[in-house]
């Protein structure tokens, strides 16, 4: 994530309206699962990000072929937080980009501001367990990884160290969340 170079005004603003958020109820329906929409997210929050001078705001750019949403946290101080999420579409109309770049809005809208949804932590656990830990990393993954890493260069030779590969592309999802820990400084 990278943030102005102070934060400590957007920090304590933020610290207050995470006191706040309620914990969105889950209830669209997508096949078999629930989950709370984009608008519900909004909905709760925008009175409280008023409130304590905050803003979220979104923007798209293209890094090396990839598609990212640009979440941008602001304070009425002139202090942000910019978080990147990678838009990925099964298919390449329109349609699916737009529905892509709505998942990914509620998702680091959310991230931004600390905001969940109810049994968040469920979900968590059971896209873990279906995750193979021994699997390479996506290509997203590897490019959000190449983001993070532009800010931070010498953490590239941790990660190296760490975990004795000689590639990125060779990292597996079990090393992927301790990389990105190590790449975000």
């Amino acid at each position: 994530m990278n943030s102005s170079e102070k934060i400590d005004l957007l920090a304590s603003a933020l610290v207050k309206l995470q006191g706040e958020l309620p914990i969105i109820k889950k209830s669209a329906h997508s096949f078999k699962n629930k989950y709370a929409k984009l608008e519900e997210f909004i909905k709760a929050a925008q009175p409280l990000l008023l409130k304590h001078g905050l803003s979220v705001i979104f923007g798209c750019i293209q890094i090396e072929n990839q598609l990212f949403l640009r979440g941008t946290l602001l304070h009425t101080s002139g202090q942000w937080m910019v978080e990147l999420f990678p838009i990925i579409a099964n298919e390449s109309t329109s349609q699916e980009y737009g529905a892509a770049n709505t998942y990914s809005r509620r998702y680091l809208f959310s991230n931004l501001i600390g905001i969940v949804a109810e049994g968040e932590d469920d979900d968590q656990q059971r896209q873990y367990k279906l995750r193979d830990p021994n699997k390479p990393i996506s290509e997203a993954q590897y490019k959000k990884l190449l983001i993070h890493l532009k800010n931070n260069p010498d953490a590239l030779h941790t990660i190296v160290q760490e975990f004795d590969i000689n590639d990125l592309r060779d990292m597996t999802m079990g090393q992927f969340q301790r990389a990105l820990e190590i790449a975000e400084g």
